[in-house]
């Protein structure tokens, strides 16, 4: 069926263009990473932590990808590496 794509992301400091890629069965979407800094979110009945903080991720379309019923690979990449790029999850919703 066909879906939609959607990366939950942040991008700290957006020193150059980069492209998030998903690939599977030969079929590619991609789209532009602008710079999506992580705000930490506040813990008011939690013991201050330093280690760990909650992070708001940004929601990042990709697009809409065709599946064939089966089990699949998805292969998940930036077109230009960056260190302060993070990547909490990759959502497929269905599209009817």
């Amino acid at each position: 069926g066909k879906y939609q794509v959607i990366a939950a992301v942040t991008r700290d400091k957006a020193d150059g263009e980069t492209k998030l890629r998903a690939e599977t069965g030969g079929l590619v979407i991609e789209a532009n990473v602008p710079q999506l800094p992580a705000r930490t979110l506040p813990m008011p009945d939690r013991v201050p932590r330093a280690e760990a903080p909650d992070v708001e991720f940004h929601p990042l379309p990709l697009g809409t990808i065709e599946l064939v019923k089966g089990e699949q690979t998805v292969s998940v990449r930036l077109t230009t590496p960056d260190p302060s790029f993070a990547l909490k999850q990759l959502a497929f919703r269905p599209i009817p």
